[in-house]
């Protein structure tokens, strides 16, 4: 008895400890991103209702050419000739009605360059709007 007990007291020091071959990973659905965000500025840091900030996200493959941003907002103005580069200008739409009132507008970015077997990159950030 004493000898059934202390191998069923092995039995479930063993599962407890999880003792086994590995888990395997899932298999990805999909390839690594394709870049990376480093940065992300806008000037001014805050923008007054009806004036622009100049946004600009900067990646780690910047002088790479064939990335496209695509700007996940609205009242956006192109910057040197593009609205799918790295910079545009936001226009601060009121997102308040107190006067004074700081708040934020939330914003993206998805940066691509449709390269097969990888995926995108999306990045959120807020804008905030002196209303």
């Amino acid at each position: 008895m004493k000898l059934f007990a202390a191998v069923l007291f092995l039995a479930a020091a063993l599962v407890a400890c999880d003792i086994g071959p590995p888990a395997t990973a899932p298999p990805s659905t999909g390839g690594g991103p394709q870049t990376r965000v480093v940065r992300l500025t806008l000037d001014p840091d805050t923008v007054a209702v009806g004036d622009t900030t100049l946004i600009h996200v900067v990646i780690t493959d910047s002088l790479d050419t064939s990335f496209r941003y695509l700007w996940g907002m609205p009242y956006t103005l192109p910057v040197e000739g593009r609205s799918d580069g790295p910079k545009v200008r936001f226009i601060a739409p009121r997102t308040s009605d107190v006067p004074g009132r700081v708040s934020s507008a939330g914003a993206s970015v998805r940066i691509t360059n449709d390269a097969p077997g990888t995926r995108s990159v999306v990045y959120s950030f807020s804008i905030p709007i002196r209303n």
